[in-house]
């Protein structure tokens, strides 16, 4: 197996321990602690041992270093997780600019539009599921009183997200108050938290890392949701013979 150079050579000159990317899987590297010459490609002999590094981690350092993480260090999550993506998923209505013609659409004739935004995200949702990673999901509501804003997003979610291959849930609030909570966050294979919140008036959502004991609390709010929270077509199924 091969791998190719994607540290710079942090000596002056000469020899050097360097970090590999994996050729055939761009979600890992690996870092050599022998020193190398600066070579752009190596190739580990039989029996050669060397540290694997998922990308995820060198993504989120290297964000850390840079300045602080960032909505571009945001996105590129999704593109180097190796297992699972989680989002936790708490409020009764998002401004998203790009929402609103289809929200106005279901509003108006009940119909489900797909907008630019949604095709980009069922398009990442299908080509993760089908490389063996999973996108979950897990919505905390209050049954009785769902928004409008929810209802559309769950009809949806029902009709295009779960097709796609997303695991959606539903943690009923009015059944279960302990889970109450007004936080956003993605984990991304147990390992790097990210805290989101409202999009900005120019429509900029924030973001930020959670770490240590944050990222630790928010890891048992996710096993508690989920052990309780039912599939979305289920939830909505249900909440349809309610009306």
């Amino acid at each position: 197996m091969r791998y190719r150079r994607i540290s710079d050579n942090p000596c002056d000159e000469g020899d050097c321990p360097a970090v590999f990317g994996d050729r055939e899987d761009d979600r890992r590297a690996i870092a050599r602690g022998d020193l190398l010459p600066p070579t752009e490609e190596i190739a580990l002999e039989e029996q050669e041992r060397a540290v694997v590094v998922p990308a995820l981690h060198i993504v989120a350092a290297a964000a850390e270093l840079g300045g602080g993480f960032s909505r571009v260090d945001f996105r590129r999550m999704f593109q180097v997780f190796a297992v699972d993506a989680f989002r936790i998923e708490t409020r009764d209505r998002y401004d998203v600019a790009a929402e609103a013609p289809a929200i106005a659409e279901f509003e108006a004739t009940g119909q489900i539009i797909i907008y630019q935004g949604k095709q980009n995200w069922l398009d990442l949702i299908s080509s993760n599921v089908a490389a063996g990673r999973t996108i979950r999901r897990v919505h905390t509501v209050h049954a009785s009183r769902l928004s409008a804003y929810l209802r559309w997003e769950f009809a949806s979610q029902t009709a295009t997200n779960v097709p796609a291959g997303e695991d959606i849930r539903v943690a009923d609030l009015d059944q279960h108050p302990e889970l109450a909570t007004d936080e956003d966050v993605w984990i991304f294979d147990d390992a790097v938290g990210v805290k989101m919140w409202q999009p900005t008036a120019e429509g900029a959502m924030g973001v930020a890392r959670a770490t240590g004991a944050e990222l630790d609390a928010y890891r048992a709010w996710q096993a508690d949701a989920w052990r309780v929270a039912v599939p979305l077509p289920e939830f909505v199924d249900k909440i349809g013979k309610a009306a």
